[in-house]
This record gives C-alpha cells, structure tokens and sequence, in this order.
C-alpha cells in the first residue's frame, strides 16, 4: 500500500494483533501493550486476505514455518512476557495454573529459562501433556489440593505461580500456592473475584502481578529460545486439519 517503506510483496511476516498509534514512547521501544492511544486489533485472522499496519507487521525469519509462526506471538509471547516480567529463572520453583496452550508453553518457557514446574489442571490429558513439556510434577485439582502439594514438593511453597486459566478458584489457589515473599503473575482473562488482600499478600509479602500479550523483544526471544533450548509451540498441537478453504471448496 501507499506509505509502506519496510516490506516489501512476499516478505514472510507475523502480525502483532493490536493496532497501536506508533507515536507514544512506548511504542518507540516496542512496548506496544502500554500504548497510551491504543486503536483496536486487526481482524481477519481466518480469513485469507487481511488488511494490518505494516508496523504490526514482524519478520519472520526463513527458518520458522508459517505454521510455526503464527503461534509465536500470542501462544509463546503472552507467557513469556508473563515469565520475563515475573523474573523467573534458574532453579525457582514455578506453579502454573492450566494446562491449555498457554499453560503448556508457560511450562515449556519456564524450564527453558532452568525452572523446575509443577502443572495443575483437571484433564488427565492435560496433565500428561504438560509432563511432555517438562513439568517435574503435575496435579489433577479434582483430586488432589494443589497447594498442599506445592508445599509438599518445595517445603516453603513456590517461587512464583501462574494462573493461566482466568478461573477465580484458581487464582486463589496460586496466591495460596507461593512461599513468603513470593509472585503470583494473572495471565489468563480473570473478569472479577474476591479475596482477602491481607490474607493473601499483605501478612506473607506476596506480590500480585497480571500480564496480557507481548512486547517486541519477547517475539525476538521466542525465536531465539526456539533455536537454542527445546521450546516449540508445535509440541502442543495434537491435530493438523485441511485449509478451511479447502474443505468448503470441497463441499
């Protein structure tokens, strides 16, 4: 289109869903969430043809597979923005709360980054899925409490937890589930819920932090931790299903 000056026709790109206004400092240093003049998102994802800014437009380098690709901004960024901010790193003890695909690359961002992973979901299928991930150990919450557990798997409680699943219950749990002193990060979409903010954070120093989406330099690790570490957001799909276009061509 008139104006575009980075890219050029058949250049291989990812596209970063919010429309942003590009002119706010946060945007000058790629911390598109904090925009101060943000202007909604970019629909058409399903579609085949979708008009975007070119500056939601990342490169996406030759050695990533389209299909790889679309899963590095949201399925790999949101956690791993989640995990960054947090501070998540070598030898900490990590309670993730859901085990759909941001909780799965939650735990396979985490034991990159040398955490050992505790998974609490209530599939089976689930759990066993983030056992694949490297979680060390997993916990159905229908059967078992997860912050007995916690505690009995790192004695004081963990480091940091993360609630992946927006289900207040949870949310609960993963304040319950952290050591004195320790971080519980919201990742999933949690709309409202009660607590005792003393109980919780006050009389234990806990923090509680929430997240949503990614920043630029997240997008640059994921590829980087891609091609170093055993981090793949191909390992949490299960199917692979025809071209939507296909299959109504077809009928």
């Amino acid at each position: 289109g008139d104006g575009v000056s980075r890219l050029r026709v058949g250049d291989r790109v990812v596209v970063f869903n919010l429309i942003t206004c590009g002119q706010c400092a946060y945007c000058a240093q790629g911390r598109f969430t904090y925009c101060t003049d943000k202007q909604g998102s970019v629909n058409g994802g399903y579609g085949e043809l979708l008009v975007a800014p070119e500056r939601n437009l990342w490169p996406l380098p030759d050695d990533i597979s389209y299909e790889r690709g679309c899963l590095f901004s949201d399925v790999l960024g949101t956690p791993h923005k989640a995990l960054r901010l947090a501070g998540v790193g070598e030898g900490d003890a990590v309670v993730v709360f859901g085990c759909g695909p941001i909780g799965l690359a939650t735990a396979q961002i985490a034991v990159a980054r040398g955490a050992r992973v505790m998974s609490v979901d209530m599939v089976d299928y689930r759990l066993e899925a983030a056992a694949r991930m490297g979680a060390e150990v997993t916990v159905n919450a229908e059967r078992e409490d997860p912050t007995e557990r916690a505690f009995a798997w790192t004695k004081l409680g963990a480091d940091f937890a993360f609630d992946c699943t927006g289900d207040p219950s949870a949310l609960l749990s993963a304040l319950e589930t952290v050591r004195p002193g320790g971080r519980t990060t919201l990742v999933g979409a949690n709309q409202g819920m009660q607590f005792n903010p003393w109980q919780c954070l006050s009389s234990r120093d806990v923090t509680l932090g929430g997240t949503w989406y990614l920043h630029l330099e997240d997008y640059y690790e994921c590829l980087r931790l891609y091609r170093t570490t055993a981090v793949d957001p191909l390992r949490i799909l299960t199917h692979q299903v025809p071209e939507i276009g296909r299959i109504m061509r077809m009928a």
